[in-house]
């Protein structure tokens, strides 16, 4: 073992007990390292005071569905042990990380005037009387050192460049989610042609529709394009059945049904729920748990060449969004945005499915009684 050796760097002076160790030249300059690193660390995500631009929305909204469907597929020991903030922060800092660029940290050593030292260094080296450690073994360890502290200092997070922007998203049951069949729905399997309206029988889009809406073929059936002297149509109706959420109210009236039918302007038409939900209250949600959206609009968007129609949702209404079934993207070549020029405002938080249940069937019994007792005996 070499003598221990008394040196000035960068001013201030250090005592390595081992000269011949490269470790014990790391362990000696352990001051200056968190110096240094502490001066000259930078912050990766900084807040953009002109907030984010289209292109930057559409980045966020393609990570949500994304980091919902990891958060899903984790165990629930995994669940248990974590947030789906952490999902949703390490998906949207993959999209927004540039792979080709140098590490921010990197670069600001490199601004630092930190490489003017390494001569510093050589020269602390040759002052050595005895055996020393290679030279470049040396310096390469501290700038490691240097730029892990850096790192290590530095703890701001996506959410800081980010902020609170609200992102347009969409949502249609079906879309994307595995059902019973086996089978994952795509756009073009739920696509809508309100002018043979049910003409063709049950299909995929009308059970989209009723998913959405959740609007029984009682309800649905009047809307129509049926040919009621098609006893096999007829048929193939009566028998079919919708997986909805009876014991919910429907999500639109009829009256505003007709209207998206009647006004809608297209042949082909995407029926979904869009609306632009507040990053910070998608970050708080359980994915794994029902959850509602309130606010937004209904819309029968044709999604290919830029037409549609919506409707608001009243004040109370709202669409459940299933563990098995994701917001997403809006799908198709137009968002509502770029027909519409409308970017509507809502809300999403978990849910207690069966306690809004419970809730609807105490409004229908107090509906039912008032009627009983002011109907004309």
């Amino acid at each position: 073992m070499s003598q221990p050796h008394v040196f000035v760097f960068n001013n201030d002076e250090y005592t390595v007990a081992d000269p011949a160790s490269s470790d014990s030249w790391l362990e000696a300059l352990q001051p200056f390292i968190d110096d240094f690193a502490s001066e000259h660390y930078t912050t990766q995500w900084q807040g953009d005071r002109d907030g984010l631009g289209d292109k930057e929305l559409l980045k966020v909204a393609e990570a949500v569905p994304r980091a919902i469907q990891e958060f899903r597929a984790l165990t629930v020991e995994q669940r248990a042990n974590t947030t789906f903030r952490n999902t949703l922060g390490w998906v949207l800092t993959e999209a927004f990380e540039d792979s080709d660029c140098i590490d921010c940290q990197s670069e600001a050593l490199h601004q630092s005037g930190f490489y003017q030292l390494h001569e510093d260094l050589l020269d602390i080296l040759a002052e050595v009387d005895g055996p020393v450690a290679d030279d470049e073994e040396i310096w390469e360890a501290i700038r490691n050192a240097v730029e892990e502290k850096m790192s290590e200092l530095d703890d701001s997070e996506i959410f800081d460049m980010l902020g609170n922007p609200n992102i347009p998203l969409s949502f249609s049951p079906m879309y994307h989610a595995m059902h019973k069949s086996g089978r994952a729905y795509d756009l073009d399997d739920l696509l809508l042609y309100p002018d043979s309206f049910g003409q063709h029988g049950p299909s995929a889009e009308i059970d989209g529709l009723a998913k959405l809406l959740r609007m029984s073929l009682r309800i649905l059936m009047p809307f129509m394009k049926i040919d009621y002297k098609d006893d096999d149509k007829i048929r193939a109706w009566m028998k079919h059945t919708f997986d909805i959420e009876a014991d919910l109210p429907p999500v639109i009236t009829k009256d505003q049904l007709v209207d998206l039918l009647d006004n809608c302007g297209s042949n082909y038409v995407y029926p979904e729920w869009i609306g632009c939900l507040g990053l910070d209250e998608l970050s708080r949600l359980d994915p794994s748990k029902p959850m509602k959206l309130t606010q937004g609009v209904i819309a029968f968007m044709d999604v290919v060449n830029g037409a549609g129609h919506t409707v608001e949702l009243d004040d109370k209404a709202f669409v459940i969004v299933q563990p098995d079934q994701c917001l997403s993207e809006e799908p198709g070549r137009y968002t509502l945005y770029e027909i519409t020029g409308d970017r509507p405002d809502a809300t999403i938080k978990n849910c207690d499915v069966e306690a809004l249940k419970a809730e609807h069937r105490e409004f229908l019994n107090i509906k039912t009684r008032r009627d009983v007792e002011f109907s004309p005996t």
